[in-house]
């Protein structure tokens, strides 16, 4: 997803370098490097600043999270929007293992926290432990650990709430 939004951005700022400033191939090619990897520091942080709370009381996630522009938003679920929590293990060199939400129709996921993988295609004890628990406090199904797999679609919006 990054790539798509920076590539462009990044192409731009080599082809302005190359013509308008008369620079050479070298100095348009760093700067389109630069542009791709300030972009996806920028976006890893943002990342990173990203919280789940769970409300038990009123049976609501809250996700806390940062915008583009460094403006904090907080996103409200109700816990009836999801069907199950499960676990899987994510595509990469080095693979990890995310616990979700899953919504009803199966299509979107509220990625709730990642764990590093201990051994191939297995889930580690706390990540199981996690996921019971979410499911009993929420009152949601267990939907178990999927192996691997691509992660869900993440939630954009409230709209399916």
């Amino acid at each position: 997803m990054a790539l798509f939004v920076c590539a462009p951005i990044a192409l731009l700022a080599g082809i302005l370098t190359f013509h308008v400033y008369g620079l050479g191939a070298p100095t348009a090619l760093f700067a389109f490097v630069v542009v791709l990897l300030s972009y996806e520091a920028w976006n890893e942080f943002r990342l990173n600043q990203r919280e789940v709370r769970i409300d038990v009381s009123n049976r609501v996630v809250l996700l806390h999270e940062m915008t583009f522009l460094r403006k904090k938003r907080v996103r409200t679920f109700l816990a009836d929007g999801f069907f199950a929590v499960v676990s899987y293990i994510g595509p990469g060199k080095s693979p990890i293992v995310y616990v979700e939400l899953m919504t009803r129709d199966s299509r979107y996921g509220l990625r709730i926290t990642e764990f590093p993988v201990t051994k191939w295609m297995e889930e580690p004890p706390e990540v199981q432990q996690l996921r019971v628990q979410l499911s009993i406090v929420l009152g949601l199904k267990d939907g178990g650990f999927l192996g691997g797999r691509f992660p869900l679609q993440r939630i954009k919006d409230r709209s399916w709430v």
